[in-house]
């Protein structure tokens, strides 16, 4: 996906953007000069800008060698915010693990993890937790080890149970208490012995298919020490551990563990630090899901489903691709399922053919008309057949992972694709028919709109729910309208037009799904509500694809 700006471009007064450097959950980062010649890195909050300002609000005046400077938040015109921060032009802890391939030696090892010590427990004196510590925002610049985008901060008094409870980070760097929303300064001790296990091997301790995968491993699994040296083997394990009360204390405690070994001690005393400096840069190094063990990305879904054109093959990638998202957000789906669903694909695909030809030959007065008035019309209903059709899939899927009796499976199945059909056709109803004639253009008012509108269409949910008698599942519906609330639909609308259906757009949707099901009391079904707002989500952006943009147009920055 291309970056918002460009070179020259000036997003604030006073600040010219030379280049792009990165992108994360929560934004973009770019190389800028301000008139006067100072080189700053301007980071223009693109999703979900209150959380990271929140956190923002809370670090904007402390001052550490071993922390990246903030300067200042500003706003655009428009009201976007940006973060304006000192540049570090040094390589980032990724590059480096990138440039040595497997593993880095123990005294380099050493010096960083004595830097990275420092800043987090500058962090943590002043009762703040970091939340998202990966090596990605670890950098070496001047002669220090600089810890950045602790934007995602967190104090650690905020109990929690308060609103301030989404899930941030990057998952292969999650401690297993993070989906329980305890944010304490343990969860950045477990960061950092991840980042010191990936530092010696050159690898992850727990890599995964998918998120889901890789979250279950934090939670059950111990990683493999067997070819780490002493002293660095214990340390891992014990900030590893599973129970944040046996996990090292603080930062320091955890570097003084290692440092008790003389070898190690002597290593880092003679390690010349200048070497760092000759790191090669690697562009996207700072992008949160480019890890040394991540798996290969996968293809992305075709943009539409003109199964006419290929009918043996579309249609059973998105099949297969939807699933795949939805498994990130629940659990793998059961063998014999998949082979049912793999079949039903093929199927899937031959009906649609057929009903392509047969709605093509008795199109031919549209053809005319549309000839006549020069507005090609575009027959949609191969397509909106598919997409009902994998949502009914999808649902019946979750409905399947929920469990319970045989006699609620049909009438469950039913509740959950109006949830994952409401907010798909209520949002693009509002965008296209509504909100681009509409003289009002806010953006929480967009948001409130697309779940005002979809509301309508789950509302039917509330009383299959209580005909089942099963309350937790007319609870959740609080989770796909929350989505649609805190989550930027109207870019996710935007980029389904363009013909892409990202994957990774059905993330954050799943995270913010599964902790408001859990607020509305409907613990049993966290998973479910989380793959119902990622299949929303992906179904949203492919269902976009029937209205496309118009050739050469991008995607809006809002």
């Amino acid at each position: 996906m291309a970056y918002t700006f460009k070179h020259g471009d000036r997003p604030l007064e006073g600040l010219t953007v030379q280049r792009a450097v990165g992108r994360g959950g929560f934004g973009e980062v770019y190389y800028a000069v301000a008139d006067s010649g100072k080189q700053v890195a301007l980071k223009y909050l693109r999703e979900n800008p209150e959380i990271e300002l929140r956190g923002i609000a809370h670090v904007m005046n402390l001052k550490s060698p071993y922390l990246i400077t903030i300067y200042d938040v500003k706003r655009n015109e428009a009201g976007e915010p940006f973060v304006i921060m000192e540049y570090v032009s040094g390589p980032s802890l990724r590059e480096m693990m990138l440039a040595e391939g497997n593993g880095m030696p123990a005294e380099k090892v050493a010096f960083l993890l004595k830097g990275i010590a420092k800043g987090l427990s500058y962090l943590h004196e002043r009762g703040i937790v970091h939340r998202d510590l990966k090596p990605a925002n670890i950098f070496y610049d001047d002669g220090y080890v600089k810890i950045g985008d602790y934007g995602l901060s967190k104090h650690m008094s905020v109990s929690k149970h308060s609103g301030q409870t989404v899930s941030v980070g990057t998952v292969h760097y999650m401690a297993p208490e993070i989906g329980s929303g305890s944010y304490t300064k343990a969860i950045d001790i477990y960061a950092l012995g991840v980042i010191l296990y990936e530092m010696l091997t050159g690898r992850l301790p727990f890599s995964g298919s998918s998120m889901g995968e890789v979250l279950m491993r934090h939670l059950r699994d111990d990683p493999d020490l067997s070819g780490v040296s002493r002293p660095f083997a214990q340390v891992i394990a014990k900030a590893l551990a599973k129970d944040p009360n046996d996990r090292y204390q603080d930062a320091e405690e955890m570097l003084a563990a290692v440092m008790e070994s003389a070898d190690i001690s002597a290593g880092m005393a003679s390690f010349d630090a200048s070497a760092l400096t000759q790191v090669p840069r690697v562009q996207d190094a700072a992008d949160p899901d480019q890890t040394v063990t991540s798996p290969a990305p996968r293809p992305p879904v075709p943009p539409t489903l003109d199964v006419h054109e290929q009918p043996e093959s579309k249609t059973f990638q998105f099949i297969q691709n939807a699933r795949a998202n939805v498994g990130k957000a629940s659990a793998p789906l059961p063998t014999h399922v998949q082979r049912k669903l793999d079949r039903f694909a093929h199927k899937l695909d031959h009906k649609a053919a057929k009903l392509e030809r047969r709605f093509g030959r008795r199109g031919g007065w549209k053809k005319r008309h549309a000839a006549a008035d020069n507005k090609p019309r575009i027959n949609r209903k191969p397509q909106i057949f598919v997409l009902l059709t994998v949502t009914v899939m999808i649902a019946l899927v979750l409905s399947l992972l929920a469990g319970g009796g045989g006699d609620d499976i049909a009438p469950r199945t039913v509740a959950l694709a109006m949830l994952i059909g409401g907010g798909t056709v209520g949002s693009l109803l509002v965008h296209l028919r509504f909100l681009r004639r509409s003289p009002i253009r806010k953006s929480l008012f967009d948001r409130l709109a697309y779940a005002s509108i979809s509301l309508l269409f789950m509302l039917p949910v509330i009383g299959i729910a209580d005909e089942i008698n099963e309350h937790e599942l007319a609870a959740i519906i609080v989770a796909p309208l929350a989505v649609l609330v805190l989550c930027n639909w109207g870019r996710r609308i935007e980029q389904g037009r363009t013909g892409k259906v990202d994957g990774w757009a059905a993330f954050w949707p799943a995270v913010i799904g599964a902790i408001a099901a859990g607020f509305a009391g409907a613990e049993e079904f966290i998973w479910i509500a989380a793959g119902v707002c990622a299949a929303m989500s992906l179904m949203t952006q492919a269902a976009a694809a029937m209205w496309p943009l118009p050739r050469g147009a991008g995607v809006p920055a809002s």
